[in-house]
């Protein structure tokens, strides 16, 4: 009984930091970025030496210097490109993935896209793709029943050696690229959805993988669509039922040991959710009808704007998102 007092003290000063700042947060203001004034969105976006660089719906990669206000189009001059649905560095080159009937990669050389092609992506609808220290994992829909998972290593792309069955109907969702992510130089981790919702884990590049069922509700649209750990330990999972944007319900998990147990948030993002993100010690999701953060690594979450967001990155002051009709909404790092 004597430790009582302390624990209720120090849980009060908790939830008055977590309710001060979601109070300053609701007058938060916003800058808009234009650019291009394509019709078009990005559900892939990075960040590299002030420059912006997004991965859109026309097949187009578009950068916007931060400090010049330069904008420039990339596209491929010798064949259409379907919808780009995410974008990385690898070998410090822009790197964007193209998903439909086919994937391919495309890169940014000489203000124009080079495409990459390997008959290992054919008929294969990819979703995301994570990169550290060159090393990079992607993942596709499943081809016959089994994942589509690839590794890029000592500069060429491979399958990874180890299958994983899916379940009938269940997939993964392209809809900010961040269904995975390379922990470390050897560990890859990916989410599934749809029929049955998984987390994936594998601690020696893709040779063997463990996999967790994830709580969301079952369905076509629905599940995990976005993961991102901090550490090996400390991660989350959001996701929902895109096609009902406002339901909050079981749209996203936190975890404490690796992935091994999950928790469902106790206060929950403002609905569906497309991305998560972490910087600086709090975790950021939005989707078509806000964005969220969280500064208990995913237990409670406070809305910072309602807007409708599909992807997000960060640098030291900034995060950055991508919205409807070219656009880019900037708002300040929680500090």
């Amino acid at each position: 009984m004597k430790f009582l007092f302390p624990i209720i003290f120090i849980s009060i000063l908790t939830s008055c930091k977590i309710l001060k700042s979601s109070s300053e947060l609701n007058s938060i203001k916003s800058e808009i970025i234009d650019y291009t004034s394509d019709s078009c969105y990005a559900i892939g976006i990075l960040i590299k030496k002030n420059i912006l660089y997004t991965a859109n719906s026309n097949g187009k990669i578009y950068s916007y210097n931060l400090s010049t206000k330069e904008k420039i189009s990339y596209e491929s001059k010798s064949e259409k490109i379907q919808e780009l649905r995410d974008i990385q560095i690898i070998n410090d080159e822009i790197v964007a993935i193209q998903s439909g009937t086919t994937g391919l990669a495309v890169h940014v050389k000489n203000k124009t896209l080079e495409i990459e092609k390997h008959q290992c992506w054919d008929s294969v609808f990819l979703n995301g793709i994570d990169v550290s220290n060159n090393i990079a994992f992607m993942m596709g829909d499943p081809i016959q029943s089994i994942f589509s998972l690839y590794k890029y290593e000592n500069n060429k792309w491979e399958r990874c050696v180890g299958n994983i069955a899916a379940l009938e109907g269940e997939a993964g969702f392209s809809a900010s690229g961040t269904n995975v992510q390379v922990l470390n130089d050897s560990t890859f981790i990916f989410v599934s959805g749809g029929s049955q919702s998984r987390y994936f884990k594998s601690n020696n590049k893709g040779k063997t993988w463990s996999s967790k069922l994830l709580p969301f509700e079952q369905g076509e649209g629905i599940g995990a669509f976005s993961v991102c750990f901090k550490d090996d330990l400390t991660g989350v999972v959001v996701g929902g039922n895109y096609t009902q944007p406002n339901n909050k319900m079981k749209n996203a998990f936190y975890t404490k040991d690796g992935g091994k147990t999950w928790e469902i948030s106790t206060i929950s993002p403002n609905g569906y959710r497309s991305a998560v993100h972490f910087k600086q010690g709090v975790f950021y999701t939005c989707g078509t009808n806000g964005l969220d953060y969280s500064l208990d690594y995913g237990k409670t979450w406070f809305s910072i704007s309602k807007k409708s967001f599909f992807a997000m990155t960060s640098d030291n002051e900034n995060l950055y998102l991508t919205s409807k009709n070219g656009k880019i909404e900037m708002f300040k790092l929680i500090k």
